[in-house]
């Protein structure tokens, strides 16, 4: 299932800015900087805006980029 952000789309009014820069702008943190790269808690990764599951925590790798990875 693909879910794509279109002009349509509600945008959760609890985001930071940053969150809304990265979800709606393209944007990205900067490599080996990320709150969650070391992050190795079982669970799942969600959407900050919509809240649907992207990732498990069993499918994250080190891919040594600097980015977690799946």
């Amino acid at each position: 299932m693909y879910l794509l952000y279109t002009s349509t789309m509600k945008q959760n009014p609890n985001l930071t800015d940053e969150q809304k820069a990265v979800l709606f702008d393209k944007a990205t943190e900067a490599p080996f900087t990320g709150k969650l790269l070391h992050v190795s808690d079982a669970g799942e990764y969600t959407c900050a805006n919509c809240g649907a599951v992207l990732f498990s925590s069993n499918a994250k790798y080190d891919s040594d980029c600097g980015w977690p990875s799946f």
